[in-house]
């Protein structure tokens, strides 16, 4: 046989005749879902016809070694570079399948992007000059997903709400370019701040609270587009976390008008989102209890109850509590895929004894639309 011909053939050899191994990997890279093979077949034109029949098999085979992507979010190389304790890690998708989705790992690199996003600084933000007179509201959004963003806009104009807009989004390069021109068409006064992945949602919206930028609402209303890969309803608790916090209207001003009535209530969230198990401190009460160190609260362990998930409505005593916890970005860790012990976990943990030292109490969505509105709170 011709020395042209004979790795191509050996190659085709190992296609037809794979180990146990591979065809296991396969079907098991198949089956999770996250290979897209229209995509695969298009992005990587120079795969000989044979070998397309079964994309999968020639992936687990060649094309994992030769960093192909499967999917246009998972890159073989960045989740390597990414993460430190898998950089020689021969198979990555395998291992994102099996460890890193409910880890919620870092799996690629934007296009545009810096060679490492950690080193971005925080931009530094002050209440605009030249800014109109503040709505009564402000809603503020954190996006690290792109892809949300559409149900999430649905939503806020559903509400029909007088409000001023804030959305911090993590900094991916040419697909944050697209994002900002998407969130400033559909809402052009709205204020769009390019932030790290870093604290996930708590510390962008610290970042604004320590600004003063939310200092003149009466009410604000923290919402972010939170997948959770790592439980499989992450999309529909995210859609009944908003959906509690910005119903479609009236209902979002006449439940707005029950909670400012309420002197008692600091919080609102969507309906059964207080979280009260001691089950749920997780690895998080001495970093809480740190936390509220600070405030000089004293939490009682067996006192938890927590805003679960990290969207609310919360008011200016509330936020005034936030801002004198001090906190900066060398409080909060890098993103690397922790999905408990951190301080974003910790904070969440947290804002039910803030609310407490206050002696005011979490509402959630069904008790206030049982409870009566002064006629004096305006929406």
């Amino acid at each position: 046989m011709p020395r042209l011909f004979r790795a191509p053939a050996r190659r085709a050899i190992r296609f037809l005749l794979p180990d146990p191994r591979s065809l296991y990997a396969a079907w098991r890279i198949r089956r999770s879902g996250l290979f897209d093979r229209a995509f695969y077949r298009g992005a990587h034109p120079g795969i000989p016809p044979l070998f397309r029949l079964w994309p999968e098999r020639h992936y687990v085979l060649f094309g994992e070694a030769a960093n192909l992507r499967p999917n246009p979010r998972f890159d073989p190389a960045a989740y390597r570079s990414l993460n430190a304790d898998l950089t020689r890690l021969a198979a990555p998708l395998l291992h994102y399948i099996r460890h890193g989705r409910a880890e919620n790992r870092p799996a690629w690199q934007p296009a545009g992007a810096p060679p490492n996003r950690a080193v971005l600084k925080v931009p530094v933000l002050r209440p605009a000059p030249d800014a109109p007179a503040p709505a009564p509201y402000a809603i503020v959004v954190h996006l690290h997903y792109p892809e949300v963003w559409d149900e999430i806009a649905q939503s806020i104009v559903a509400s029909a709400l007088a409000h001023d807009l804030f959305v911090t989004c993590t900094e991916q390069g040419a697909e944050t370019d697209a994002l900002v021109a998407q969130i400033t068409a559909r809402f052009p006064h709205a204020r769009v701040i390019r932030m790290p992945n870093h604290g996930r949602d708590i510390f962008p919206f610290v970042h604004l609270v320590n600004a003063g930028l939310l200092a003149p609402y009466r009410a604000v209303c923290k919402i972010h587009g939170k997948r959770s890969p790592h439980r499989r309803d992450g999309d529909r608790w995210r859609r009944a976390l908003i959906d509690g916090l910005l119903p479609p209207a009236p209902q979002t001003a006449d439940r707005l008008n029950r909670f400012l009535a309420d002197d008692s209530a600091s919080l609102w969230v969507a309906e059964g989102q207080v979280y009260r198990d001691q089950r749920w401190w997780g690895d998080n009460a001495a970093l809480t209890s740190a936390l509220l160190a600070r405030v000089e609260i004293r939490p009682d362990p067996a006192a938890l109850g927590f805003p679960a998930g990290s969207m609310y409505w919360l008011k200016p005593l509330t936020l005034s509590m936030i801002q004198g916890l001090h906190l900066t970005e060398d409080d909060f860790e890098l993103e690397s895929g922790k999905v408990d012990g951190t301080t974003a976990h910790a904070f969440e943990r947290a804002m039910g004894f803030i609310a407490a030292a206050g002696g005011q109490h979490i509402r959630e969505a069904a008790s206030l639309d049982r409870a009566p509105a002064r006629p004096d709170t305006p929406a």
